[in-house]
């Protein structure tokens, strides 16, 4: 959508609850530039507009199928993150051998935001899980 009020609107969700690091780190401007380039797929699952989701996606759902996952799964999110806990926690209840681990001062990209905090979890998680 071209409308600069919209694309306004766009930028403040993506610093709210994508990244709230500020500037943006260089390697996520560089994939945001890079995704754009070709939004094909993008659009195709999601929708032209990033508030509305009319693509192929709009009614699928894992939800139902998510006792199937047998081994360990790490389900994880950010305080601030665009996946609220309303979202996550059918995840963390359905998958048999789920933990949740939330980042208190991030948004969806943890890994960026709390670096330490985000590797030392995925690696404890990662030395704890037989393989």
């Amino acid at each position: 959508m071209d409308d600069p009020e919209y694309q306004r609107a766009g930028a403040l969700f993506d610093k709210r609850h994508m990244c709230v690091v500020d500037p943006l780190p260089k390697s996520l401007q560089a994939a945001f530039v890079e995704a754009r380039k070709d939004t094909t797929v993008n659009h195709s699952m999601n929708g032209q507009r990033k508030f509305e989701n009319n693509g192929s996606l709009k009614d699928y759902s894992i939800i139902e199928n998510l006792y199937r996952i047998e081994v360990p799964t790490l389900v994880l999110n950010g305080r601030y993150d665009s996946m609220v806990d309303k979202t996550v926690k059918p995840f963390f209840w359905r998958i048999p051998q789920a933990k949740w681990v939330q980042f208190a001062e991030s948004s969806h990209t943890a890994y960026v935001e709390e670096p330490d905090r985000f590797f030392e979890v995925v690696g404890r998680f990662l030395e704890l899980t037989p393989i």
